[in-house]
């Protein structure tokens, strides 16, 4: 399916969404060893900390069909957190998903998973920085 047929069928609050999160509108960092970062292992390991510790519409029982639920929040919160956000920029970040998003007005991020997301961010960015390529190699492996 095309890429335009499918943003037919996205709702207007979807939409919304998309445009301000979606992969068009990624920011495109001029800092390469977050982008090799990036791509070596940060997407994955991101996108399942979502899955299985967030998954605030509660998909991640119909794994691996739905392995892609949250992809589109994944980079802009990767890009606060290397811009140096605390962890209540994080928690704040996926209640304003949860609420704006998701439709949820009563929904809250616990302080827990940012801290657990910032936490991952700073020792994935330091084995990566540690072992290279050779980190992103072990972590396919597993």
């Amino acid at each position: 399916m095309s890429r335009s047929r499918r943003r037919e069928r996205r709702s207007p609050r979807d939409q919304r969404i998309w445009d301000r999160f979606g992969p068009e509108r990624r920011l495109i960092r001029k800092d390469e060893p977050f982008e090799r970062w990036w791509r070596a292992v940060g997407f994955r390991e991101l996108r399942q900390l979502l899955l299985w510790r967030w998954d605030p519409v509660g998909v991640a029982d119909f794994f691996p069909a739905t392995e892609d639920e949250y992809d589109m929040y994944a980079r802009p919160l990767a890009e606060l957190l290397a811009d140096g956000c605390d962890s209540a920029a994080v928690t704040a970040y996926l209640e304003e998903i949860e609420r704006d998003a998701m439709n949820d007005p009563g929904a809250a991020a616990t302080p827990e998973l940012g801290e657990a997301i910032f936490e991952w961010y700073d020792e994935s960015r330091q084995h990566y920085a540690d072992f290279g390529d050779s980190w992103a190699r072990l972590q396919d492996r597993l």
